[in-house]
């Protein structure tokens, strides 16, 4: 679910008072915000809401842009669900946290 359509190098976020800023704005970022690996390969990517962290993707390496992991975010910060997905997405596992971030429910599904 993206909330807006900027997206920028993670280089340009900065966290204050437990909220995300667009460094180069100063403004609270909305977004997604991208990490590469030797400036060519999509590592992570992690998306905010107003200054808050909403999902964090992580991929695979190689020249398709394949999904590894994606943890989804309370609105304190606290991780809800963690999927981890295997490499030719056949398999994946789903891990589901409590509000003290404790693990509560683990599934694992094959396709």
């Amino acid at each position: 679910c993206i909330y807006s359509q900027e997206t920028i190098s993670y280089k340009n976020i900065y966290k204050e008072n437990n909220l995300v800023y667009n460094s180069l704005t100063k403004q609270l970022f909305s977004g997604i915000a991208q990490g590469f690996k030797n400036n060519n390969h999509l590592s992570f990517e992690m998306e905010f809401d107003k200054g808050i962290l909403k999902t964090t993707t992580q991929y695979y390496k190689g020249k398709e842009k394949r999904i590894a992991e994606m943890k989804f975010y309370l609105e304190d910060g606290k991780i809800n669900k963690k999927i981890k997905y295997s490499f030719d997405r056949t398999y994946t596992w789903t891990v589901y946290y409590d509000l003290n971030e404790t693990k509560v429910l683990e599934e694992e599904h094959e396709n």
